[in-house]
Order: C-alpha cells, then sequence, then structure tokens
C-alpha cells in the first residue's frame, strides 16, 4: 500500500514539473515576441533617449 501511495505522489510530481517546464517555454516564447514587435522596440528606443 506504501509503495502504491509512493508511487502515486511520485507520478503527480512528475506531472507538475513536466507542466511547469511547459509553461516557463511558453512563457518565454511569448516574451519574446513581444519584445521582437516594432512597437516595443521603439518604446525601448524612446526610454533609452531619456
Amino acid at each position: 500500500m506504501k509503495r502504491a501511495v509512493l508511487g502515486a505522489l511520485c507520478a503527480i510530481a512528475f506531472a507538475a514539473s513536466a507542466s511547469a517546464a511547459e509553461l516557463r517555454i511558453a512563457f518565454v516564447d511569448v516574451k519574446a515576441a513581444i519584445e521582437n514587435t516594432k512597437e516595443y522596440q521603439q518604446g525601448i528606443a524612446q526610454l533609452k533617449a531619456f
């Protein structure tokens, strides 16, 4: 019984870490997409001009 519970907890932890990794990859993709827009680059240039 203990082995089954431990196995279930390990499976849940593995699934949670896999989901977290996927979310991190998606966040990086979205961040890169935003930073590559023309409007974003113009805004950064204006801020650096100050």
